[in-house]
């Protein structure tokens, strides 16, 4: 039982070294983490409510896949960010925000659908900002091609 307690100290030590290191607010990633769980049971809520034959596993690794995907790209911003010596309070504090806006609006809309029977066209709000981010890229990589030539 004491080896079981040491490494769960020593996980949430390296926990706690990472997000100090990366620079993540850890208050607002505990809020994200919170509320993808909250919309993965109004999601399940949902699909009993309307479409009981698309409760399956394979939908449930899907959903855990996307947020997963989610969760990779904060730590991957937060790299970058870290990486190009920007500061991290401003710009992951901007995307967080913006992330947990994104699942308080997948809750609604499953709540939504909970409550009236009627699923709302879903905004892909994070697939948006994903090609965002990389049109910038694009841009600043093909300046500092021209710059170069």
């Amino acid at each position: 039982m004491k080896e079981v307690t040491i490494l769960k100290y020593l996980g949430y030590t390296w926990a706690v070294v990472v997000f100090e290191f990366l620079g993540i607010p850890q208050f607002q990633f505990m809020v994200l983490s919170i509320l993808m769980i909250f919309d993965f049971f109004l999601w399940i809520w949902k699909q009993f409510r309307v479409k009981k034959d698309n409760i399956t596993s394979y939908n449930a690794w899907l959903w855990a896949i996307k947020k997963g995907s989610t969760v990779m790209l904060v730590f991957g911003l937060s790299l970058v960010i870290k990486a190009n010596n920007l500061d991290p309070e401003t710009y992951l504090t901007s995307a967080l925000s913006i992330l947990i806006m994104v699942e308080f609006y997948s809750m609604t809309r499953n709540i939504y659908a909970i409550r009236t029977g009627v699923i709302l066209p879903e905004l892909d709000v994070v697939s948006i900002l994903v090609k965002k981010l990389w049109d910038i890229i694009q841009n600043l990589l093909e300046n500092i091609l021209k710059s170069k030539k």
